[in-house]
């Protein structure tokens, strides 16, 4: 970048020096030319016809259509290419703008540069390509937190409903005994009823933000979190947990178990919830936030405690991040949770993006039949229509214009780190998708969507298909597809749609459903066994809430 900027310096100075030093007129024999043109174009039609020259041949690629097919993006649904033109062109000038000094310098200048990214939608391509090239924490964190923008986050507050009772108001909860950490849990409450409602609600919803690990809060989710509270009713928590690098693996994750602890052994008191039993709790994340979903659940069951177990009645993961070692290629165990889930599903259409694919690959050539170029009546077996798919998603869509490889790998090396000696395929807490078969016969129902078009559309599939199989092994007579996983896979759409909402208006569709999948969770949760007020004493050995240590944190209402 230095040497970039020293080649424009140095060539615009040369050429500054030539046109004031030289010959006013030109090199020799260029006179007769500037009187031609002088006598024909004021200054100003000069200027005009230079720019347009100048714009023409920079352009003469497009012009003769010589510009490279970007075949892989035809995958993507017409209005989901929109909003991710839209989004690319926003990353482009935020990123053009991220070290520019006074902070509102910068951030009025993130604007303009997008305004015209938006109308140069190639040039917002190749500069996000260029920083993709090189990511890092901070360029991650501007693409993310565009919506910190407070220009931009002032109008979306202006569209945005509001919520009667409280929208991302703050509270701190005080860790458990047993959490070996010192610094209060950041909550944030959102609930449309009034807050004097609030101590007498049975259910909750825990919310934990995506983010790549390293980025984003829950106020950066605020269009999908009050369209949750309006249509619920219900109390929405959302945690603000502290972030990787500066916080690595696995301070988050324990973060997360020690507010929902808290809130078993407080009885939902420090959530502003007064009961003698805990509250009934659905945990739902999205990308990161489904990682930290599933291995919360997951240290959850670890820990044997019944009295936490109990009140989590579903996990709701919108495109999970549930497998963070590089998967390039899948063998036959893989292959065979596809294939079972299609049939589960009934969905032919998990593996119809990945063919559409290899076509826009192979778009223009007719590869030739193998059973054609052997000796006749050699037995010969076509091993593709054994495997439908050898290569995971995160190859398959490498250059995905949301989460391109570049930046998912980034931000799981921040998260995890690479000398910690941390299993990143095998530790259940780290990849809960390869979480031990016992481990996941005891999870609450599931609802998991994904995008066909996601990097990450293999860990919805393959996880969903391991929920399946081992609850069969453990209750044959259950109605697996109906009970207890609940999956939609959203054709032509790629990752992080719950934050287009303002530009990809199908997200309200989708709001609407997960928002069902809440209320659906807890009315199937209602018939079933929980434990008594006195079960809860005795399992946490505690007849009383620990008042010193535990209290309203909306004293109040």
């Amino acid at each position: 970048m230095a040497e970039t900027r020293t080649r424009v310096i140095t060539v615009a100075f040369f050429w500054y020096l030539l046109s004031v030093l030289g010959p006013r007129s030109g090199p020799p024999g260029f006179e007769r030319f500037n009187r031609w043109a002088t006598r024909r174009f004021t200054a100003w039609q000069l200027s005009i016809l230079t720019l347009v020259g100048y714009y023409v041949v920079r352009n003469i690629d497009a012009i003769l259509n010589l510009h490279p097919k970007l075949a892989r993006h035809k995958i993507y649904e017409p209005r989901f290419e929109t909003a991710v033109t839209i989004m690319t062109a926003m990353t482009a000038g935020f990123m053009t703008a991220k070290s520019m000094r006074p902070k509102f310098i910068r951030d009025l200048a993130s604007l303009v540069f997008a305004g015209y990214y938006i109308f140069t939608p190639d040039h917002a391509m190749e500069k996000v390509r260029k920083f993709n090239e090189n990511p890092s924490v901070e360029g991650i964190r501007t693409s993310f937190e565009i919506m910190d923008n407070p220009y931009l986050d002032f109008i979306g507050g202006l569209m945005r409903p509001r919520l009667r009772g409280a929208q991302g108001m703050v509270f701190y909860v005080p860790r458990p005994k047993s959490s070996v950490y010192l610094a209060p849990v950041e909550l944030e409450l959102w609930y449309d009823k009034p807050l004097t409602e609030l101590k007498s609600e049975k259910k909750i919803i825990f919310h934990i933000h995506g983010g790549g690990f390293i980025s984003n809060t829950p106020r950066l989710h605020a269009d999908s979190l009050t369209a949750w509270a309006r249509q619920t009713q219900l109390p929405i928590i959302a945690i603000n947990y502290r972030r990787a690098p500066e916080y690595p693996f696995p301070y988050a994750v324990d973060e997360c178990f020690d507010a929902y602890t808290a809130m078993v052994e407080s009885r939902g008191l420090c959530f502003g919830v007064k009961s003698k039993v805990p509250p009934r709790v659905v945990i739902t994340g999205d990308s990161a936030g489904g990682n930290f979903s599933a291995v919360l659940m997951i240290k959850i069951i670890m820990s044997g405690n019944k009295a936490l177990r109990d009140p989590v009645d579903a996990l709701v993961l919108t495109y999970p991040a549930l497998d963070l070692s590089p998967v390039g290629c899948y063998g036959e165990r893989e292959m065979e949770f596809f294939r079972q889930e299609a049939g589960d599903d009934r969905d032919t259409g998990i593996f119809e993006t990945r063919t559409e694919v290899v076509d826009l690959y192979k778009s223009g050539v007719h590869p030739v039949s193998m059973e054609h170029l052997v000796v006749a009546g050699t037995p010969y077996v076509d091993v593709n229509k054994n495997t439908p798919l050898s290569l995971s998603s995160r190859v398959l869509f490498m250059s995905d214009r949301v989460i391109p490889a570049e930046g998912l790998y980034v931000m799981v090396i921040m998260y995890i780190g690479t000398d910690r000696g941390i299993d990143f395929h095998n530790d259940p807490l780290v990849s809960p998708l390869w979480a031990s078969d016992e481990l996941l016969a005891q999870f609450p129902r599931c609802y998991v969507t994904c995008g066909t078009c996601d990097p990450l559309v293999d860990d919805t599939v393959i996880f969903t298909s391991r929920l399946r199989n081992a609850r069969r092994a453990k209750n044959p007579k259950l109605n697996i597809t109906e009970d207890i996983i609940r999956t939609r896979l959203v054709k032509g759409v790629s990752h992080g749609f719950l934050q287009f909402d303002t530009i990809y208006p199908e997200t309200k569709s989708i709001y609407k459903m997960i928002g069902s999948w809440f209320l659906d969770a807890f009315e199937r949760s209602e018939q079933e066994s929980r434990l008594t007020v006195q079960e809860y004493r005795e399992i946490l050995d505690t007849p009383k809430v620990d008042t010193y240590r535990y209290n309203n944190p909306f004293p109040g209402y």
